[in-house]
C-alpha cells in the first residue's frame, strides 16, 4: 500500500505543501506527488523563517490545504535566525549513548542554553584522534529554539494538521531534483533564495557537510530597496523585479527607470553572491579533504527572477544551475496544474516530503 508524506514548508510570504505517495508498481520503487497547496501569510506573521503569528500562520495553512488532497501527517521543516548548523567532533559512543549525552557535550558550542533547544544531528563519520587519541565522531550539529519549533507545531495543529516529524529546512533541499552527481566527486551547494532567508547547504556524495543560513538575504530586500529609493509600492516593487530581473530582455524597449530599477537589483543581488562565495570560501578553507566545489545548485521562490542564474555564476566562478525541485516525479494531472507556477518554490516542501518518517 502506497505511504502518503506531506512536507510542510512555512515562510515569510507563503505557506506551501506537497504530498508524495511512496509506493511500488510493478515490484519497482514509485514517488508520485498527489498533491500540491499553497496559501499567501499575512505581512508581519512569519519573520526570518520563524512563525510570529500562530493564528495567522494556521489559518493560511488551512487556506492552502482546502481543496486539495494533501494529508493531515506532516513533516514539518523549521527554519531561520534561531537554527545553528555546526560541524563538531565528539568521543565516541553508540549511537544510544551518543544521543543521551548530546545536550552535555554541545551545551558551550551554543547560543542558548540546551535545555531549551532542539537538538538532532546528522552523522558524516569518523573524525580525527581526539586529545591522548580518543576515538572521534564527527557530527553536523543541529540545535533550534524550542520556542521556535513549539510556534510551528502549534500553527499546524491549530490548522487540524499532525506534525509527525520535525525536519531542518535545509537539509530538506539535498532530496530535491533527479540531478546526476558531479563525475568527479566534488562538492555541491544547494542556495534556497527565499524572501528574507538565503539558505546555503554543501554536500559532499549526498552526505552534508556544511549549513549556513543567511538571515536578512533574500528577495524581499530588492523589493524594499526598489520601495524606497524609487517610491513604488510593494507590488509595483515586485512585479519590477519579476519583469526586469537584471538581464535586459531582448526586443524590449527600456526606459531610464528600467535601468534604475535594475541597477538596484543588480547592487543588492551582488551583495548576496558576495555573502554565498564568503560562506563557500570559509567551508573549503576549513575542509582539507574536499577538494573543490563543482556546481552551485539555485532554488526558492528568489530563482525566478530573471538572469539571477547567470549573475551567481559570474559571481562564484563556478557553474550554476537552477532546478525544477519535481524533476523526475511523477505529478497528477491535478497537482501538476498547481505546481505549474510555484515550481522554485516548492523546494523545501518537496524535500520534506521525501524525508523517512519513521
Amino acid at each position: 500500500m502506497a505511504r502518503m508524506i506531506v512536507g510542510l514548508d512555512i515562510g515569510h510570504t507563503g505557506v506551501r505543501g506537497v504530498a508524495v505517495k511512496h509506493g511500488t508498481s510493478r515490484g519497482r520503487p514509485r514517488t508520485t506527488v498527489s498533491a500540491v497547496g499553497a496559501a499567501p501569510v499575512p505581512p508581519g506573521s512569519v519573520v526570518e523563517g520563524e512563525v510570529v503569528d500562530v493564528d495567522a500562520v494556521a489559518d493560511a495553512i488551512k487556506l492552502a490545504w482546502s481543496g486539495t488532497r494533501l494529508g493531515k501527517d506532516v513533516t514539518l521543516g523549521v527554519s531561520g535566525r534561531h537554527v545553528i548548523v555546526r560541524q563538531l567532533d565528539l568521543p565516541w559512543l553508540d549511537d544510544k549513548a551518543f544521543r543521551l549525552a548530546l545536550p552535555y557535550r554541545v551545551a558551550s558550542h551554543l547560543p542558548f542554553a540546551a535545555e531549551d533547544a532542539v537538538l538532532d544531528y546528522v552523522p558524516i563519520g569518523e573524525g580525527p584522534p581526539g586529545e591522548g587519541g580518543v576515538r572521534t565522531r564527527r557530527i553536523l550539529l543541529v540545535a533550534v529554539t524550542r520556542e521556535s519549533v513549539t510556534r510551528a507545531v502549534r500553527a499546524a495543529q491549530k490548522a487540524g494538521l499532525h506534525p509527525v516529524k520535525v525536519d531542518l529546512a535545509g537539509l530538506a533541499l539535498l532530496r530535491i531534483g533527479a540531478i546526476p552527481p558531479l563525475a568527479d566527486g566534488s562538492a555541491e551547494a544547494v542556495v534556497d533564495l527565499g524572501a528574507e532567508v538565503t539558505t546555503l547547504v554543501i554536500h559532499l556524495g549526498g552526505v552534508p557537510r556544511f549549513v549556513r543560513v543567511l538571515s536578512g538575504e533574500g528577495g524581499l530586500k530588492i523589493t524594499k530597496a526598489l520601495m524606497d529609493r524609487m517610491s513604488l509600492t510593494f507590488d509595483q516593487a515586485e512585479d519590477a523585479k519579476g519583469m526586469l530581473g537584471i538581464l535586459a530582455a531582448p526586443n524590449r524597449q527600456e526606459s531610464q527607470e528600467d535601468w534604475a530599477i535594475r541597477a538596484i537589483i543588480e547592487r543588492i543581488t551582488d551583495g548576496t553572491v558576495a555573502a554565498v562565495r564568503g560562506s563557500l570560501d570559509y567551508f573549503l578553507a576549513n575542509a582539507p579533504d574536499v577538494e573543490g566545489l563543482g556546481r552551485v545548485i539555485l532554488s526558492g521562490g528568489g530563482a525566478h527572477m530573471p538572469g539571477i542564474v547567470e549573475r551567481f555564476g559570474d559571481g562564484l566562478g563556478i557553474p550554476v544551475i537552477g532546478v525544477d525541485p519535481l524533476l523526475g516525479l511523477r505529478l497528477k494531472r491535478r497537482a501538476a496544474r498547481a505546481a505549474a507556477s510555484l515550481a522554485p518554490e516548492l523546494a523545501t516542501a518537496t524535500g520534506l516530503s521525501l524525508a523517512e518518517v519513521a
